[in-house]
């Protein structure tokens, strides 16, 4: 009988397959995170392990909500990166027009044909930008 062992990686989103055998079939993991680096700028960071292909697209996007609804910010592309492992960060600078919203990043990877190997969003931060 085969059995399936799923272990959290830390605070990483992360799964280990075994195979009847005690084999490794696959390993993921990710960390992904929104900061605030100084008033009205925030830092979306992602990092993965453990995906397939060498020509893939980490994404980042800044999502930005006054309560009752939410509009893209802005957002970034990372071309060609590995999916076997790596790390991709941008820093998008708002105006203070953009007061009292709170503020959410988005993160993803794509294989080199469109398919998404992970998509997630970070936390979320309150601010006033003032």
């Amino acid at each position: 009988m085969k059995r399936l062992v799923a272990i959290l990686l830390s605070t990483a989103t992360g799964l280990l397959l075994l195979g009847s055998s005690g084999s490794a079939i696959a390993a993921t993991s990710t960390t992904k995170a929104l900061t605030e680096t100084a008033t009205c700028a925030f830092q979306v960071s992602f990092t993965w392990s453990g995906y397939s292909g060498q020509r893939d697209v980490a994404s980042l996007k800044l999502y930005g909500s006054d309560g009752s609804s939410s509009r893209l910010l802005g957002f970034y592309d990372g071309l060609g990166v590995s999916g076997r492992s790596g790390s991709i960060s941008h820093i998008f600078t708002r105006s203070a027009s953009d007061s009292k919203l709170d503020f959410t990043g988005f993160v993803s990877l794509a294989g080199s044909r469109g398919k998404i190997l992970y998509s997630g969003f970070t936390n979320t931060i309150a601010d006033l930008c003032t």
